[in-house]
């Protein structure tokens, strides 16, 4: 190609070679300006996928104009080959200057922030690069970024098409995996698994691109490709590479961007943007960052704080034994009237502290809040699990109020300074956006219990209701010290984000918050919690997880009886530690008594229900959970679960879909859809939704243990007792419950060894157990007299 023209392009040399060609450098004749050609080789203009990608990288970038986007001038076929002309980038890749070490954190913070400016506006198009990597990363002489190669790029869409599953078969040939779907050590697990992408695809790679810029090593790469793929879907990133010195920040920052699950990743890139710029001395203070920063309700908070402020004196209240130490004011419009209202949401509270490694203390006030309105009675507050998806939102008020099916919407700012921890917020009705109350607190960080109550109470007044009268009682809590709470929000943070890393790190703040306050009772509530999780994970062995439940449940409720938390976890605790199912039943309605609002333990309360043979009420409470949690996969699940223990197939199946609408590759969702349509004699689709949940979840004991099941329910018993070999094994390393073990042999016909298994998971206390009355699993066992005994003693009527 040197010397050679291409329309008015005359090539001067080589700049590169990719899968799909080469890159030349050229000067432009007709207007003097050199560019960039990528000629596709030879062998691609025969291929029609690759022209197809080809042509469509024209197509992606014609559409983007950035300023850390490389652009394109123009797309020419000349002799039956296409080419494309781009603008010539000159400098190096990000990849030549992490060769030379790692970037001091300023740096990598600089280069990253320009980096998510050039996604964001790719995302903003919907457009997913999905080969984001330090080689397709330009910087020139004058350190700006240059994002360039969008040839694998795409247009988002829910569902995968056609040509996403054409490209997924192509991953048996290992030689073409870099070329035609990405670089294997920044695939995000979902591409490694051939599900849909979305921009937190983009956000996955970016925190790979992140972690190498501060570490100067691959965050997964290994040293050949059937490693790196195992890193990036089983293994954490060694964080202790990172910088002693690191901001815990911008730990939290990588350790988010690289959830395995993307739904707990960051939702967008302009959400890792305003992080990043956070944790930069040089932003942080930025009157025009703060600005592009901040979401209109944000500036619309702002002014409140301010007219809070010029009420002047005389609308504070003071009180305290030490003078003026704690204050709030409310501020009413006098053309507002007051309104009941029978259901409410509190959206994520913002962190205007300025310091982003707080943001787990506006996650935490949140939540609080949350709780302490949960106590006014016959009033309906949505789960943070559901609210929590609005963080940072731009959307208007009544839309929001519309999806999650309320009449009155809470939204604030929570400020940290100097020891004191103020709160402005407002409530806002729904129906015609008018201000029902506005109001700032400030109290010392030892008064945080007392400041919730302040701000819960004046929100309940502006809606004509009062807080529930354990709630009340707590006006007098005595202060909490400010580092013990602080720890255990920091232990809440890390406990919700139901990851292994969060489990990991969850105890050790307790246990701090426990250290510095022993009659502190929420962080041994969280403990409680935490081995309740990981109990019905399977992480730890179920009895061992209740018995450490009931410990620190029982330390919570001898400390604060009023912890419908506590009283939930013990209830659930009973079950798998002595099948005391009365005691179970009565704990989550103590837990419902003082928090009416409580999803969880609504949704708990009605699996007992359902358990022990009470299906209506307890598909009532399931339809209840999911009121107060709209987006919550777990109350979606757990009623579809429901449907299907009622052999209530076509309903469940439909529960399922609608989980999978919003959540396509929650492998629990095509878990149990499976079992239904099993059920429905559809018996290949049956094997194919399970297959799906492997795909997405990895080949974890429950899910081999259904497509066992599945395979031996569907005659394929060879294919069956492969999948039992293989959950044997697997019993041998790690704790698999018996009952799974046990369902593949039932399928199999094999009964006398399917009841050894089902002793061996009543020996371990399997928590699978609290099926045996009402699964179609169980169906064909019932009548034997061996069932019915280890029915009587799992404490489940025959």
């Amino acid at each position: 190609m040197i010397d050679r023209t291409i329309a008015h392009y005359e090539i001067l040399g080589e700049l590169g070679a990719g899968g799909m060609g080469r890159v030349y450098r050229a000067r432009d004749s007709r207007l003097g300006r050199e560019v960039a050609i990528k000629a596709l080789s030879d062998d691609a203009t025969e291929d029609s996928g690759r022209l197809a990608r080809f042509e469509r990288e024209a197509r992606v970038l014609a559409s983007l104009n950035h300023p850390h986007i490389g652009a394109i001038h123009g797309l020419e076929e000349v002799e039956g080959r296409r080419f494309l002309i781009l603008e010539l980038v000159e400098g190096e890749t990000l990849a030549a200057l992490i060769a030379r070490g790692p970037l001091p954190a300023l740096e990598a913070l600089r280069i990253g922030g320009q980096i998510a400016e050039a996604l964001a506006a790719a995302h903003t198009h919907g457009i997913v690069h999905r080969d984001l990597k330090p080689s397709n990363i330009m910087l020139t002489p004058d350190a700006e970024v240059k994002v360039l190669d969008f040839g694998l790029a795409k247009r988002q869409a829910r569902i995968t098409t056609e040509e996403d599953r054409s490209e997924a078969g192509t991953w048996t040939a290992l030689t073409g995996i870099g070329a035609v779907l990405g670089t294997a050590p920044y695939m995000s697990p979902e591409q490694l698994r051939g599900g849909p992408v979305d921009e937190r695809t983009d956000i996955w790679s970016f925190g790979c691109v992140l972690y190498e810029m501060l570490t100067g090593r691959s965050a997964f790469g290994r040293q050949t490709w059937v490693d790196t793929t195992s890193a990036i879907l089983e293994h954490d990133p060694d964080w202790e590479a990172l910088p002693s010195n690191l901001k815990p920040g911008l730990e939290r920052l990588l350790i988010r961007c690289l959830q395995k699950e993307r739904s707990l990743r960051f939702l967008n890139i302009t959400d890792v943007r305003s992080a990043l710029d956070e944790l930069r001395p040089d932003q942080r203070h930025s009157k025009t960052g703060v600005r592009e920063r901040t979401s209109s309700r944000l500036v619309a908070l702002g002014a409140l704080v301010l007219a809070i402020t010029a009420v002047g004196v005389s609308a504070l209240v003071f009180f305290g034994p030490q003078g003026p130490r704690d204050r709030v004011a409310d501020l009413w419009s006098p053309t507002v009237r007051r309104a009941v209202v029978s259901s409410i949401a509190v959206l994520p509270l913002a962190n205007l502290s300025g310091d982003p490694e707080r943001e787990y203390l506006a996650d935490g006030m949140t939540e609080a809040l949350i709780s302490r309105l949960s106590t006014v009675p016959s009033l309906r507050v949505i789960s943070r699990t559901s609210v929590v998806r609005y963080k940072g939102t731009e959307r208007a008020v009544a839309e929001i109020a519309k999806e999650l099916g309320v009449d009155a919407i809470v939204e604030g700012a929570v400020r940290e300074s100097e020891g004191r921890l103020g709160i402005s917020a407002r409530l806002i009705h729904a129906a015609d956006d008018a201000p029902l109350w506005a109001g700032s607190y400030e109290r010392d960080l030892g008064d945080l219990l007392a400041l919730q109550l302040d701000v819960a109470r004046s929100i309940a007044s502006g809606i004509e209701r009062q807080l529930g009268a354990e709630q009340e009682r707590l006006s007098a809590a005595r202060p909490v010290d400010a580092e013990a709470h602080d720890a255990y929000l920091l232990g809440s943070y890390f406990l919700n984000l139901r990851t292994p890393d969060g489990f990991q790190k969850a105890p050790e703040y307790f246990n701090r918050a426990i250290t510095l306050d022993p009659t502190f009772a929420p962080p041994y509530a969280g403990l409680a919690a935490l081995y309740n999780a990981l109990g019905s994970s399977f992480a730890v062995p179920p009895q061992e997880a209740a018995t450490l439940a009931i410990e620190y449940a029982t330390k919570a409720l001898a400390l604060d009886d009023t912890l419908a938390e506590a009283h939930a976890v013990m209830a659930l605790a009973k079950i798998g530690d002595q099948w005391n199912w009365a005691a179970a039943e009565s704990g989550l309605e103590r837990a419902l008594e003082l928090n009416e609002s409580y999803s969880q333990a609504r949704q708990w309360y009605g699996q007992v229900l359902v358990y022990t043979g009470r299906t209506a009420r307890g598909l009532a409470e399931l339809e209840t959970a999911i009121a107060l949690d709209p987006f919550s996969l777990r109350a979606d699940t757990s009623y579809g679960l429901g449907l299907y223990f009622a052999r209530d197939y076509d309903r469940a199946v439909a529960q399922f879909d609608k989980a999978l609408e919003l959540h396509p590759n929650y492998p629990l969702a095509h878990l149990f859809r499976a079992l239904c349509l099993l059920e429905q004699g559809e018996r290949d689709a049956a094997i194919d939704g399970v297959e799906r949940a492997i795909a997405l979840a990895g080949r974890q004991s429950p899910m081999l243990s259904v497509l066992g099941y599945v395979y031996g329910s569907a005659g394929r018993l060879d294919d069956a007792r492969d999948i039992l070999e293989e959950l044997v094994e697997l019993s041998r390393h790690s704790y698999v419950p018996g009952d799974f073990v046990a369902a593949i042999y039932i399928a199999t016909g094999e009964t006398d060894r399917a009841f050894e298994w089902l002793e061996k998971a009543y020996e371990g206390a399997s928590s699978g157990l609290v099926y045996l009355g009402v699964s179609p699993v169980y169906d064909r066992m019932r009548a034997d007299p061996r069932y019915q005994d280890l029915m009587r003693r799992v404490g489940l009527r025959g």
